[in-house]
């Protein structure tokens, strides 16, 4: 996180892997017609993930990524 660009046009963005996969879940949402996607180390990290109505869509491996991180 943090500014980009000249002294005289300066604009906050963030870069980086997990923005990156949080654009290309949020672009398979739209095709998979639901509102959330999570990747699978999402899903892992949750502490109890039976207390969520999680419904498995797909197994998909997405541009860029080569394992689950």
């Amino acid at each position: 996180m943090g500014t980009v660009g000249s002294k005289d046009r300066m604009e906050p963005t963030v870069i980086g892997d997990a923005v990156n996969l949080s654009a290309r879940l949020e672009s398979l949402a739209k095709n998979y017609e639901t509102s959330l996607l999570i990747s699978e180390a999402t899903l892992n990290s949750l502490e109890d993930a039976s207390a969520f109505d999680i419904h498995f869509v797909d197994r998909l491996r997405v541009k860029g990524k080569f394992r689950a991180t």
